[in-house]
């Protein structure tokens, strides 16, 4: 059940990426920003926070690889993060698990012990028991 849980989210992740490279290709990451000297004809960025609209110019990159390229240190932290994260899941889960046996062996242990209690006392009762029985 782990395995198809692991293969529907990678696959998941797969179709999301191919997504986003298809319908986000378009996307400008903007890099710098400064305030214009005079209105362009393209695309630009507004300020309309003040009484007069203040317009700025912007230098950004375009097209999803050259975001995915300018974001090295995004995507490189994500990547780093599943080199601790996986073990660190591992060891947390495998803990649990030791957690688990020792309290089974513990109470293994516990009922062995009333097992051989109750046995004792079995053999003690019969003993008496035998000692009643038999005449004087």
């Amino acid at each position: 059940m782990r395995w198809i849980v692991l293969l529907a989210v990678l696959g998941g992740i797969a179709w999301t990426a191919n997504w986003s490279y298809h319908h986000v290709d378009n996307a400008i990451l903007i890099t710098d920003i400064w305030e214009a000297k005079n209105t362009t004809s393209e695309w630009g960025l507004v300020n309309f926070k003040d009484k007069n609209p203040i317009v700025y110019d912007y230098v950004g990159t375009r097209g999803l690889w050259n975001i995915f390229n300018s974001l090295w240190p995004v995507w490189t932290l994500f990547i780093l993060s599943f080199f601790i994260l996986i073990p660190l899941t591992m060891y947390i889960f495998n803990g649990l698990q030791n957690h688990q046996i020792i309290a089974a062996k513990e109470a293994q242990r516990h009922a062995e012990e009333r097992a051989k209690k109750a046995e004792s006392n079995a053999k003690d009762d019969k003993e008496r028991t035998e000692m009643w029985l038999k005449p004087k």
